[in-house]
């Protein structure tokens, strides 16, 4: 009678396991985990399966099973694409103001990031044919298109592409967003002269939460 089954892998070779998720359990009396492995760069991995169940003796256990090896290999991949801080503000403030796109790439390649406004038109290349080494990979925008101006506030699409040995990733992308108004004064007007006490009103910006 098992219960609670998990599934952790590890890159060969290394001490650390990483949870996979909780199994489930078929009708067969069989437990059944799914893994996308493009999660991971290309290698050798150990998997293993951890339970609670209880034995013979009708007392609990808490038992790791054998690690299996496995080898991964999905070509060229990109996956785990996030960026932060998003929306991120490039006023010159020293605060906020890059913002950091990261993602995983399965097998060393060569890497172009371009940037694109709402119109899709290229308002930045951050990277161009860039050879790297398979890994978490980062890129840092600091919000300029490739003339050194300043962008406007708005939401951008960054388009990741890969290359090795003529086989082609599938493109990824995800949008970050500009905003140096986050919280804009709005009354009394700007250059109004004040007297006495006075009453302030500052609008958010529609690209956070309120």
């Amino acid at each position: 009678h098992n219960e609670y089954p998990y599934f952790y892998y590890r890159a060969k070779g290394t001490t650390d396991w990483n949870w996979i998720g909780q199994a489930t359990k078929q009708p067969d009396a069989s437990w059944t985990m799914a893994w996308d492995t493009k999660a991971v760069i290309n290698g050798d991995y150990e998997i293993k399966a951890y339970a609670q169940y209880l034995d013979l003796n009708n007392s609990w256990r808490y038992e790791d099973g054998l690690a299996i090896g496995y080898a991964v290999d999905n070509g060229i991949t990109i996956s785990n694409l996030s960026d932060a801080p998003d929306a991120f503000s490039p006023n010159g403030n020293n605060q906020y103001d890059t913002a950091t796109i990261n993602y995983l790439l399965t097998k060393d390649g060569a890497v172009t990031i371009k940037l694109y406004d709402s119109a899709d038109t290229l308002v930045r290349t951050l990277k161009d044919n860039v050879n790297e080494i398979k890994g978490t990979r980062t890129a840092v925008w600091d919000g300029k298109n490739d003339s050194g101006n300043i962008l406007a506030d708005g939401v951008y699409t960054y388009k990741i592409d890969a290359a090795s040995s003529g086989n082609n990733a599938a493109q990824q992308q995800g949008t970050i967003t500009i905003d140096n108004n986050f919280l804009r004064i709005t009354e009394p007007a700007a250059g109004t002269s004040l007297s006495g006490n006075v009453t302030f009103k500052a609008i958010p910006s529609s690209y956070i939460h309120n």
